[in-house]
């Protein structure tokens, strides 16, 4: 989420942080295209070569039988490079496709990618299941193996509602009270299943049972 600071005193200061931080995201995703990156398989819970790249944008996950698309939604899956091509936003982030959670269960049921139909958001549980802090080190702030997916700093939806309400505030002064779902996040410092509006945007990976 982009926050804007009233004092126009910081916001240069602002916008360098801004492109600084994209900047590290940027150069830690290009990293994977000329060197080897691996998660560290000592750590516990993290299991190695469980992952088959099936060479058309779409990833085997045997140690749960689900198959992932690498790319999020708004990336292009490219057959010559093997890599989900993406543009560079103004602040170095890769730019991705964003959905409200209705629009995300909605755009899941429409997707024919690699020729199949059945593609569907992921459940808390599943999408979890690639969530990997053994990967985060000094050359990864993400939770996730980038030599096998691609991945944003935001936040991806699940198909897992939440049953707990979110006060946000409104711009007469007062509070409303919405319907939330989880959302995984991958990139550091905020890790993990949270829960997010419903009216908010997230990125999207789609999955589907084997």
């Amino acid at each position: 989420m982009k926050n804007r600071n009233s004092s126009r005193s910081h916001f240069p200061k602002l916008i360098h942080n801004r492109q600084f931080i994209g900047l590290l995201f940027f150069i830690a995703t290009v990293c994977i295209h000329t060197t080897t990156f691996a998660c560290n398989g000592a750590i516990p819970g993290h299991y190695l070569n469980r992952f088959i790249d099936n060479k058309n944008g779409t990833i085997t996950d045997k140690m749960t039988n689900l198959m992932w698309q690498k790319c999020t939604l708004g990336t292009t899956w490219n057959e010559q490079t093997g890599l989900c091509d993406a543009e560079i936003n103004e602040f170095g982030y890769r730019i991705v496709d964003m959905f409200t959670w209705k629009e995300a269960l909605a755009r899941a049921q429409q997707d024919s990618f690699s020729s199949n139909n059945d593609w569907r958001l992921p459940n808390v549980k599943e999408i979890g299941s690639i969530y990997d802090p053994a990967c985060l080190d000094s050359s990864s702030f993400l939770a996730i193996d980038i030599a096998i997916f691609d991945s944003s700093p935001s936040r991806y939806w699940t198909s897992t509602p939440s049953r707990k309400a979110i006060k946000l505030p409104t711009d007469s002064g007062n509070f409303v009270y919405v319907n939330s779902a989880y959302a995984m996040a991958f990139a550091h410092p905020s890790l993990g299943a949270k829960i997010s509006s419903i009216d908010s945007k997230q990125a999207v990976r789609l999955v589907r049972s084997r």
